[in-house]
């Protein structure tokens, strides 16, 4: 699988390189994972993490994207990182969703590639 961070990018080829490859934070505790298998870039699975915070966005083929949803429906916003230099992107709480999901969302991509089943998501 096509991979990329803060770091730059690489090629993941098993499960267990992926876990370590996600339990990266090179910066401020985050970290910004771009996950494809084709040289198009899609399907994608997008991740901005920081501290156990994440937020995922999933991009298919055909142009559809999603956004993870949490279940609190939590108002406001979170600050993430989308590199090294610290810049920020501004993101919905209520798009949030704990690290243990984006840990299962990305191993659930890597095998099938497809849109992730462990999370509720809505179309963007």
């Amino acid at each position: 699988m096509y991979s990329s961070d803060f770091n730059g990018e690489v090629i993941i080829d098993s499960n267990e390189e992926l876990l370590s490859f996600l339990a990266k934070r090179p910066a401020f505790n985050s970290n910004n994972f771009a996950f494809s298998f084709n040289e198009s870039g899609f399907p994608q699975l997008n991740i901005f993490v920081k501290d156990n915070l994440c937020v995922l966005y999933f991009m298919g083929e055909e142009g559809e994207s999603f956004v993870s949803c949490n279940e609190k429906k939590m108002d406001g916003v979170e600050f993430f990182y989308e590199n090294m230099e610290g810049g920020t992107v501004t993101l919905a709480r209520e798009n949030i969703v704990p690290v243990t999901v984006m840990n299962e969302a990305s191993k659930y991509f890597f095998e099938t590639k497809i849109r992730p089943v462990c999370c509720e998501w809505m179309e963007l």
